[in-house]
């Protein structure tokens, strides 16, 4: 089996993931590979360090040479910033998957861990699903909750999301590779990406109404009615 691990080089999220992944020693049980988008990083530091294969793409025409060439049964997302396009996601013999930092169908869109603390969630998750044309809509195969504390940080968020993402990963593919393809999501909400100040301005504002028990008022989303 050939995986093609994609990721940010310097993201806290991919990193934590492979050295799950490293520890469980499961990435030795397939053929696993890395592409990233540099050569620096916290990530690029743990690739050398357990010697993994990898590759470094500077356009999406590179990544689609070397899925190509490694002939990759999955591509595997994780904390990449960006969409990729249909010619490319259809390209592995399987399919290509996405790990998204939301128990999905609810909190589609980026740095969702930031959203989650600002609306002062008491639960929050992650989700392994099938990549298609739109962002997060893709057929969930493999998702986890888990409990959320009123003072945890939006990095300690995305610590604890990204530590149960391997498990993830792993079930997902074991469950492909059983014949199942996951289930059809629907409905949810789609957070769009607010600046940093703004996250703490509703973080003090849905706390306020936290406590005095009114309706909070969310981060900018928009509801999502259809797969």
């Amino acid at each position: 089996m050939k995986i093609l691990f994609l990721a940010n080089s310097n993201h806290i999220k991919p990193a934590i993931v492979l050295q799950k992944l490293v520890k469980k020693e499961w990435i030795n049980s397939v053929q696993f590979s890395v592409v990233t988008n540099g050569k620096n990083g916290r990530l690029q530091k743990l690739i050398d360090k357990n010697k993994i294969k990898s590759f470094v793409i500077d356009t999406k025409k590179d990544l689609k040479h070397i899925i190509h060439s490694e002939k990759a049964d999955y591509l595997i997302c994780c904390g990449w910033n960006s969409l990729l396009p249909s010619d490319i996601i259809t390209l592995p013999k399987k399919v290509s998957l996405n790990c998204h930092s939301s128990y999905l169908p609810d909190y589609k869109g980026a740095s969702v861990f930031k959203h989650y603390w600002s609306n002062w969630e008491n639960q929050t998750g992650a989700t392994v699903h099938i990549m298609d044309k739109k962002f997060d809509t893709g057929n969930i195969v493999a998702q986890k909750k888990m409990s959320l504390k009123w003072y945890y940080t939006p990095k300690t968020i995305l610590k604890l999301v990204s530590s149960i993402t391997a498990d993830l990963i792993i079930e997902a593919i074991n469950q492909i590779e059983s014949g199942d393809y996951g289930e059809p999501q629907k409905g949810g909400r789609y957070f769009y990406k607010i600046s940093n100040a703004r996250h703490i301005l509703y973080w003090f504002y849905n706390g306020l109404a936290t406590t005095l028990g009114f309706p909070k008022k969310l981060t900018p989303h928009k509801k999502i009615e259809t797969n």
